[in-house]
């Protein structure tokens, strides 16, 4: 196997296989029940982000901004701050509002803790400040720094006791759907998911304009998640210093535990065997059925999936877990690539594979890069975010939508990837792409008279 993580000889990033962390930050706050992110920064910063949201979930989205101009960057934005603060809560009316640092203010040096906490001494809204991973961060970065934060910062209460908190990675709202009627299965409403953006972007139409969405994990449940028995994250090897999970875990001794992606046979049952050992019940049988299909549909797949190569990339988590999902179906992810310095990314990938060994991994990539190391190599499809199409076109490689951005088509936050319902859709998509390549290519046609 060649692992390497190392940077790409040129300084320089071409297309980019990440997106910024604050926008991270944004996605996690606004799976936050009353919440609202200001960007401390410029105004293209929050213009940026919202119009990238918004194109992958389709749904209206507001993201506040301290709009920096000039004098702001040069003498500080404190003034600018507390009138954006003063102005989102004078528009939205929110319980909470969380301060996301960009780059502009982390450079110049601004003190976005101290300048929160005086503003929530004369607000009686929850006022919380997060610092992303600046420049070399990624969304992935600032999503989970901004639920580490949002716990830690979030005033403490006892009046509602959940046994359980659940993390996510960054999934699709179809993906956050199955995941609440999973674990409530199991646990009834003995539960939080934090973040859950599910209904906040990803809701019914509206007769007239919301300021902020309904939905979002409760306040409340966030208040009381170090009260819980235990917690459950799915990026195993996240930093410390931005896993909820393992934070909850050294400051009030809550049992965590860090899973594979439920992606594929392997990463759902360890979840659902945690679940069942968790909370002493038995798996529904609804679940069981629903296994037993999937492993019905891998042997009736097998014969188009075995022996295939594929090119994996995107966050990490979500490489991790397609890859462990193409191991078992007998298809070889030749190349698995994410856009971040993920600490640990070649350990990930090993310990999600049994039967395949890839032939790059790297972390730190971009598109430039990852199309570098397609040279000469013979791959059979592309799997990862509609930013791989400009590849997969040059290269004619069938691509696979899916994860974190999709722009270039409909679908993309309702298309199902955990559990073993999202597994049977992800088996169903990769086997129709390679059979639709051998039909195009045939050149009699294939087909079943």
């Amino acid at each position: 196997m060649i692992k390497t993580s190392e940077s790409p000889d040129y300084v320089s990033t071409t297309n980019p296989c990440k997106v910024c962390a604050p926008l991270g930050v944004s996605l996690a706050i606004k799976g936050i029940e009353s919440a609202m992110s200001i960007m401390h920064g410029s105004q293209g910063c929050a213009t940026y982000i919202r119009r990238y949201m918004i194109s992958h979930f389709k749904e209206p989205l507001d993201i506040a901004s301290s709009s920096f101009s000039e004098t702001s960057a040069i003498f500080g934005g404190k003034t600018n701050l507390m009138a954006a603060i003063e102005n989102v809560n004078a528009k939205y009316e929110p319980k909470l509002i969380a301060v996301a640092a960009t780059c502009l203010s982390e450079t110049i040096g601004d003190d976005v803790k101290a300048y929160c906490a005086e503003c929530s001494k004369e607000s009686n809204t929850e006022i919380i400040s997060i610092t992303p991973p600046p420049f070399g961060g990624a969304h992935l970065d600032g999503f989970y720094a901004a639920v580490t934060s949002v716990l830690m910062g979030k005033s403490k209460s006892d009046k509602v006791r959940q046994k359980i908190n659940i993390f996510p990675s960054i999934y699709s709202t179809a993906d956050l759907r199955y995941m609440h009627q999973l674990v409530s299965s199991y646990f009834g409403e003995d539960y939080m998911l934090l973040p859950d953006y599910s209904q906040t972007l990803d809701g019914g139409i509206w007769g007239e304009y919301v300021p902020i969405a309904p939905g979002g994990t409760p306040l409340k449940k966030i208040s009381s998640a170090h009260l819980a028995k235990t917690s459950i994250g799915f990026s195993p090897f996240l930093k410390d210093e931005i896993n909820p999970g393992k934070t909850l875990e050294s400051e009030f001794g809550v049992d965590f535990f860090g899973l594979r992606p439920p992606i594929g046979i392997r990463g759902c049952d360890d979840l659902t065997q945690l679940l069942c050992k968790k909370s002493g019940n038995k798996t529904n049988d609804y679940y069981l059925q629903e296994r037993a299909r999937l492993v019905d549909a891998y042997a009736d797949c097998h014969k188009y999936t075995f022996g295939k190569r594929a090119v994996v990339y995107g966050d990490a988590d979500f490489v991790a877990g397609i890859a462990s999902f193409l191991d078992e179906v007998g298809i070889t992810p030749v190349i698995c690539a994410c856009g971040t310095p993920f600490n640990e990314f070649e350990k990930y990938i090993d310990s999600c594979l049994e039967f395949t060994k890839p032939e790059i991994v790297r972390a730190n990539v971009d598109f430039k890069t990852l199309d570098e190391l397609l040279e000469g190599m013979d791959v059979d499809l592309l799997i990862g975010n509609s930013k791989g199409y400009r590849i997969s076109r040059d290269r004619n490689i069938p691509l696979v939508r899916c994860g974190f951005p999709i722009h270039d088509r409909v679908g993309g936050p309702r298309f199902q990837h955990i559990g073993y319902g999202g597994t049977m859709n992800l088996l169903d998509h990769v086997t129709n792409t390679i059979l639709t390549t051998k039909q195009n290519e045939s050149p009699v046609g294939f087909s079943y008279q």
